[in-house]
């Protein structure tokens, strides 16, 4: 049984319910990936929001590709899931977050990810992992840098991952997951 229903809603059912994402992004370019698996089947006949089964990654001279392991601040990412479209066809994902840049490491990888194509995995504050994007509808990353003007203020990158499609709200991902050393 799930903890929230549309036929039993009770706000009080499942505790705390804390927002937010935690520090750590999980990101792969599209073309890393063999296969994702499809949502496990939902027992109540609805659209399945649990995947189960692990995503495999392609291999370069036997070594399997992993994902990349990005830092993000915690109090300035979030996810946003929105139907949008004639008859609520398609859904319209975004992630919002703020990397901690000014660095020549951190600036290199972003560069490297200019016009590239995305899945990732976002944790959020309850420990879930959340899938956004697929193979056919991959995620695009918009990206800007800010100095900032004054000690006190953030050095960084805006990130905003983002996609519109036929991709149903980010499943829970229950996989496995290995990520780059």
């Amino acid at each position: 049984m799930s903890c929230i229903t549309v036929k039993n809603i009770a706000a009080n059912e499942c505790g705390s319910n804390p927002g937010g994402l935690s520090t750590t992004i999980l990101v792969a370019r599209k073309s890393d990936i063999l296969s994702i698996p499809e949502p496990d089947p939902d027992p109540d006949g609805g659209d399945g929001l649990t995947i189960s089964g692990d995503i495999v990654f392609k291999s370069v001279g036997g070594v399997a590709k992993k994902w990349a392991e990005w830092e993000v601040e915690t109090d300035m990412s979030e996810l946003l899931s929105e139907v949008e479209g004639d008859r609520s066809q398609s859904v319209k994902v975004d992630l919002d977050c703020y990397m901690p840049g000014g660095n020549a490491e951190t600036d290199a990888e972003l560069s490297r990810a200019i016009n590239g194509k995305f899945v990732v995995l976002a944790k959020d504050k309850k420990g879930n992992w959340r899938l956004l994007g697929n193979l056919d509808v991959p995620l695009k990353l918009q990206q800007s840098y800010k100095s900032g003007k004054a000690g006190k203020d953030a050095n960084g990158f805006d990130l905003k991952f983002m996609a519109t499609g036929l991709l149903g709200h980010p499943p829970y991902y229950l996989g496995a997951i290995a990520i780059q050393a």
